[in-house]
């Protein structure tokens, strides 16, 4: 009874909102309040025949992410939960809505545009910086480890809190929509590169950071690259194709984007 009454209320009232996080083709994101305590609450905005046709073959993007949610944490990885999946018929339309507990911490994104896009020489600020690079690097080689790749690892789905910003625990991973198993050592580069690209996007590159997060990733996972005499400079050259390959793809958009001369 109490999960059904905070469903339809956070669902149906609305006076639980509190305010949007994300509205974009893909879904909407609110932030609600339901007696003193905070949720996420995710609608994704699909077709009504993909969503009632993919939910029995859990398909839709609301089942990835349950499902993501679970493998993270089969893995045991810090992943914020999914609380609740509504799958549910509105004004004659399907719909699917995820529920999860609200984490009051930036994301790596906004730490980074925060604290990391400035130019400082204090030590205990770089010291922080470097810890939290090797952080990031010893998640990304215990998934990879335990052959769990997620192919959406940026540094917006990634939540710096207390524990991890004190060096305590590695980041919290939202947004699991797209992770699988697999162990080819591609989906290792992958992660990497999904990283450091997101981080490029905003600006910030940081070689320093970026080396001593590949060497803590590598020291987790000692099956990557480990037929090469120089595990680190090949593991950093796979990368770097990966990272020229996305800059291609971009620089290629962006000349679609742009009005002809």
């Amino acid at each position: 009874k109490a999960i059904s009454e905070l469903a339809n209320g956070l669902l149906d009232d609305p006076a639980t909102w509190v305010e949007t996080l994300k509205d974009d083709r893909r879904s909407t994101v609110n932030l609600c309040q339901w007696r003193n305590q905070y949720w996420v609450v995710k609608r994704y905005h699909d077709t009504p025949w993909r969503v009632l046709h993919y939910h029995f073959i859990r398909r839709t993007p609301a089942w990835r992410e349950w499902f993501g949610a679970q493998h993270l944490r089969h893995a045991s990885a810090r992943v914020v939960d999914v609380f609740m999946l509504v799958h549910e018929e509105r004004w004659g339309r399907w719909s699917q809505t995820l529920i999860t507990p609200y984490i009051a911490a930036p994301s790596l994104q906004k730490w980074i545009q925060e604290y990391g896009l400035a130019v400082t020489h204090d030590r205990s600020v770089r010291r922080q910086r470097l810890e939290l690079a090797k952080s990031i690097g010893t998640q990304v080689g215990q998934l990879s480890a335990v052959g769990c790749f997620n192919r959406d690892h940026k540094i917006a789905n990634l939540l710096i809190d207390s524990v991890c910003e004190s060096g305590r625990a590695v980041p919290l991973i939202i947004d699991p929509a797209r992770v699988i198993r697999g162990w080819s050592n591609h989906y290792f580069y992958r992660m990497m590169a999904s990283l450091a690209w997101s981080a490029e996007i905003i600006g910030y590159v940081d070689r320093k950071g970026q080396v001593a997060c590949l060497r803590a990733a590598l020291a987790k996972n000692e099956n990557v690259a480990h037929d090469q005499p120089h595990r680190l400079q090949y593991a950093a050259e796979q990368i770097a194709m990966l990272l020229e390959k996305y800059r291609r793809i971009r620089r290629l958009r962006l000349e679609c984007q742009s009005p002809a001369g």
